[in-house]
């Protein structure tokens, strides 16, 4: 299930990719420009994903009648020589509230003496009402049973060469002690069974490597939870729903930050939140995206006639909140030329658009306003629209690539992932020592629904 789970997060997280999708060349990299900037790093922005479990009251029924079953089997060993063994009926009730779990549960019982006097047995029907009582303490999975109330379905009576006599009174005082056995047995089993410290050794296997990764294998994404919570259980309808809130930290890098390495903890919250707020940081190397441009715009030819120009190289490089491209011409005009342009996120279109375009001569001679219009209109169409054109397309692609395992997929046998993505947003963007740094933020819906629960998932007890 793990697996399944990773293999939906890593196509989740790389819906963060549709802003820097065009950087998929295999090229190798120029060396960056180097310039003090004055803009600071926005921190890594924590992302909180709700993840509710529903599972249906009959699967939940049927597992934990498989270790009552279980650890029942064999009876129990009471004071005075006295064995009894139970066998649950049909009909199990549940409820949950808070960190607690309720159930009433039907219980044929056998009373008899060890000495196996095999016509000396007392029979009847109990109906327990028991509860589990969920904590974490310290990274350490805790479970505390306690049977509140008994009430006798069928009373029990001694069997005696045939012949039944009432015995409530005496049954009660097996009862009590049989009260003990079992919720010391249960407590043992469920305590050994959910081992949270081989949980965190299974997890920071799965995220000691990038969730995704582009062709060139350059640009990656890598992920740090730092908390997996348990919110309050409840009931809806005929299902139990177990809310579960992850806190983790995502960057798209070339290499994985050095900061990027959270103490995974686990924990149980009296409250969760509504929805969850995805995010992920991105870290794009300036001198990567500048390798797009220069193989889409550098030795192109505009203009016609004597007007006609050629872009012998470019250069790209960031500062603050600005893009700036450096084209060296040849042709009618010969010279530098710096257009700087503000990528703005557009909240309305989800998009990119490249605003507040600012052109110069840096070298060369002076542009007139023919020649300023002509090389304007080149990289407003040509430099500028495509650049825009790559990234949103990309944005569409991976958007439509996600969207998929959210529509009642089946991500492990038994479970089915149901969900939507919603409105998203770029925020923070910033240049930052020669890379282009921002926090993607979208909100994403989405529910596990377990119809059938793998028994296997639970650790075995310790001598069983």
């Amino acid at each position: 299930m793990f697996n399944k789970l990773y293999d939906f997060c890593r196509r989740y997280i790389a819906l963060a990719l549709c802003c820097i999708g065009w950087c998929s060349c295999s090229k190798k990299l120029s060396s960056p420009v180097e310039n003090p900037l004055n803009a600071a790093m926005p921190n890594v922005p924590m992302s909180t994903i709700v993840l509710p479990m529903y599972i249906p009251m009959n699967e939940l029924n049927r597992l934990v009648d498989s270790v009552i079953q279980q650890e029942m089997r064999e009876g129990f060993t009471l004071e005075d020589g006295y064995r009894l063994t139970a066998r649950i009926e049909r009909g199990i009730q549940v409820s949950a509230s808070e960190r607690t779990l309720n159930f009433l549960i039907p219980v044929n019982l056998e009373i008899f003496p060890k000495s196996n006097w095999n016509n000396i047995r007392a029979n009847g029907m109990i109906e327990l009402n028991l509860d589990l009582i969920v904590d974490i303490f310290q990274n350490k999975f805790l479970c505390k049973s306690q049977l509140r109330a008994h009430r006798w379905i069928t009373p029990p009576k001694l069997n005696v060469l045939g012949i039944k006599i009432p015995v409530e009174g005496m049954a009660n005082k097996f009862i009590e002690r049989y009260k003990y056995e079992l919720t010391q047995s249960l407590d043992k089993y469920f305590n050994e069974a959910v081992d949270l410290e081989q949980l965190k050794k299974i997890l920071r296997k799965s995220f000691a490597t990038p969730f995704y990764s582009t062709e060139d294998g350059i640009i990656n994404v890598y992920s740090s939870p730092s908390e997996f919570a348990l919110g309050p259980m409840r009931v809806e309808g005929d299902q139990i729903v177990f809310p579960l809130e992850v806190y983790i930290e995502n960057v798209i890098s070339s290499q994985k930050p050095v900061e990027l390495n959270n103490d995974m903890s686990f924990s149980i919250r009296p409250g969760i939140e509504a929805a969850s707020r995805f995010a992920v940081q991105g870290r794009i190397p300036v001198n990567y995206m500048e390798l797009m441009v220069k193989e889409n715009f550098e030795h192109q030819q505009f203009g016609s006639g004597m007007s006609k120009i050629k872009v012998e190289k470019i250069l790209m490089r960031g500062e603050g909140h600005t893009m700036e491209v450096t084209m060296q011409t040849s042709g009618a005009y010969k010279g530098m030329i710096n257009i700087q342009f503000d990528p703005v996120f557009d909240e309305a279109r989800e998009s990119f658009v490249l605003e507040h375009f600012r052109m110069k001569a840096i070298e060369g001679r002076s542009l007139d306003k023919t020649m300023f219009g002509l090389i304007r209109g080149f990289v407003e169409n040509k430099v500028k629209s495509g650049i825009e054109e790559g990234i949103n397309n990309i944005i569409r692609e991976y958007r439509l690539s996600v969207e998929p395992y959210l529509q009642n997929k089946e991500i492990y046998p038994g479970v089915i992932l149901q969900g939507a993505l919603k409105t998203w947003t770029i925020r923070d963007l910033v240049f930052y020592q020669q890379n282009m740094v921002f926090n993607l933020l979208t909100d994403l819906q989405a529910s596990l629904r377990i119809l059938r629960i793998d028994a296997s998932i639970l650790r075995p007890a310790s001598g069983q």
